[in-house]
């Protein structure tokens, strides 16, 4: 025969079973929660650290003829235009731009035609790329997404001392984002220590 103490001791058995099975899954929630979702990429990091930086280097060589291009049409223009400008006898025969001497909108819109051409030409490279290389676009794109998301959840906004690469752009292989994440970390414990520290001082006055 059940007496009800041992009817009270059994139920309080069930209801710390329950509790225990409960506990790990709110655990695995806020560390769900704290970090980016894990999903399995189609691209290694250091595939996707070594493509991201060719890419940025073939745009940067893309855009340089189009960048002499502009500084060639705007200097076959200024001479069409100017055509005494360096071998004028007389300052009559020199034309003025907007009140300004023509030398010098010259060498202005030389460095400006040319800033428009290699940004022109960069862009339009990687539209190309974009264009021939659409899987490995893609996933350069999925893995992108990911490391950004990480970056962002590691990231420290709190101040102070550490030279930590804010944006992680020294970020070269999985060594050197374990590293960032480490110094994130010491970032953040020397703020939280130094807040402590403060609201003690406070406390204290």
């Amino acid at each position: 025969r059940v007496t009800a103490a041992q009817k009270m001791a059994l139920h309080f058995q069930l209801r710390l079973r329950s509790r225990l099975v409960w506990l790990p899954s709110i655990t695995s929630t806020r560390d769900s929660a704290a970090s980016p979702p894990s999903r399995r990429m189609e691209m290694t990091f250091e595939n996707y650290v070594r493509t991201k930086r060719k890419l940025k280097w073939t745009k940067r060589l893309a855009g340089i003829p189009l960048a002499i291009t502009g500084i060639t049409a705007s200097s076959v223009f200024h001479v069409y235009y100017n055509p005494h400008m360096f071998d004028a006898t007389s300052i009559d025969q020199i034309k003025p731009i907007f009140g300004m001497d023509p030398l010098m909108v010259a060498s202005l819109s030389g460095l400006a035609t040319g800033a428009v051409g290699y940004l022109i030409g960069g862009f339009l490279y990687e539209k190309t790329w974009h264009l021939f290389n659409k899987n490995l676009a893609r996933k350069m794109t999925a893995r992108n997404v990911d490391f950004l998301a990480r970056i962002g959840a590691q990231r420290s906004a709190d101040f102070s001392k550490f030279e930590d690469d804010f944006y992680g752009e020294s970020i070269r292989s999985l060594s050197d984002y374990r590293q960032w994440v480490r110094t994130q970390q010491r970032k953040r414990e020397v703020s939280e220590k130094f807040k402590a520290k403060q609201k003690t001082k406070e406390l204290d006055d």
